[in-house]
C-alpha cells in the first residue's frame, strides 16, 4: 500500500473508525449542516490519491440533508449535491477514472502515475470526504446491539437510553469508535439535530419528522426521485469546463 493511503487509513480508522469495507447499520450526520442526518450504512472507503471517501449506495442516503442538485456537463466525471448551506458535497460518479494516472491538487493529493487510475470510483455511486470535519460517525457494534437499542427506546424513553448509551458504551459502541462516544457525553448531538418526537422502534430510524416515512428496507426514495435534475439550457451545454472543474 502506498505511503498516502497507508496516512489516510490509519487517520479514519483512528479518529473516525470506519472500517474499510462497510455495513448496513453505521450512522452518518453532517459536521457542517446541524448534524443532518446523511445516511445509514456505506459499503466502503475509497482509499484513492485523492484522499479517503466514504461510497454510498443510493438508497442509504438521507437525500433530504442535500436539497440542491448541480448537473455538470457529460464530460465531467461526477454531478454535485449539497447541503443547504453548501458546505459539503456529495459526488454522483458518472465516470470512472481510469484514464487519470494523478489526481487534482488537494490537501492529501498524491502523484503516484499509476497507470490503473488514482482512485476505484464507481459509476452510479455516491462520494463523500472521510474527514472528522465533514462527518460524524455513530457505529452500533453488533446487530443485536442495535435491536436492544431500539428496543430500549421503545420501552424507557429517549432520556434514559441515553444514559444507557453513555453508561454502557463498552457495550454498543467498538472501541475504535471512542471519539463518538466522548462527542456524546460532551452534548455534541443537540437536541436540534434529533428532535424530541424521534423515538426508536423496531421499523424507525432517529431522523428528524421531515425524512421519516419512507419503507423499512429502503428509507429514501433513489436521488433521481427527490432531486430531478433540471433540464439542461442551450447555455448549459455551451459550456467548456477545465479538466480541474470535472474531476477530483
Amino acid at each position: 500500500i502506498a505511503p498516502n493511503r497507508e496516512r489516510d487509513k490509519s487517520r479514519v480508522e483512528n479518529i473516525l473508525g470506519l472500517p474499510e469495507f462497510g455495513d448496513a447499520f453505521t450512522e452518518f450526520y453532517s459536521v457542517k449542516q446541524d448534524l443532518l442526518p446523511v445516511a445509514t450504512g456505506y459499503d466502503r472507503i475509497v482509499y484513492g490519491d485523492h484522499g479517503p471517501y466514504v461510497e454510498f449506495s443510493s438508497h442509504q442516503l438521507c437525500w433530504s440533508t442535500f436539497p440542491t442538485f448541480l448537473e455538470k456537463p457529460a464530460m465531467s466525471f461526477f454531478d454535485e449535491y449539497y447541503t443547504a448551506n453548501g458546505q459539503s458535497m456529495l459526488y454522483a460518479q458518472k465516470r470512472s477514472v481510469v484514464n487519470k494516472p494523478n489526481p487534482p491538487s488537494g490537501q492529501w493529493a498524491a502523484q503516484n502515475n499509476r497507470p490503473e487510475g488514482y482512485a476505484n470510483y464507481l459509476i452510479g455511486k455516491f462520494y463523500l470526504a472521510c474527514e472528522p470535519d465533514t462527518i460524524a460517525v455513530r457505529r452500533p457494534a453488533t446487530r443485536s446491539a442495535a435491536r436492544r437499542r431500539r428496543a430500549a427506546a421503545k420501552g424507557n424513553g429517549k432520556k434514559q437510553l441515553q444514559e444507557e448509551w453513555a453508561d454502557e458504551s463498552g457495550e454498543w459502541w467498538d472501541e475504535d469508535a471512542s471519539r463518538c462516544e466522548e462527542w456524546w457525553e460532551e452534548g455534541f448531538w443537540q437536541e436540534s439535530a434529533w428532535g424530541p418526537e424521534n423515538v426508536w422502534s423496531e421499523f424507525d430510524t432517529p431522523w428528524p419528522a421531515y425524512a421519516q416515512g419512507y419503507e423499512h428496507l429502503q428509507p429514501w426514495p433513489l436521488a433521481e426521485a427527490v432531486l430531478a435534475p433540471p433540464a439542461a439550457s442551450a447555455a448549459d451545454e455551451k459550456l467548456e469546463p477545465s479538466g480541474a472543474e470535472l474531476e477530483r
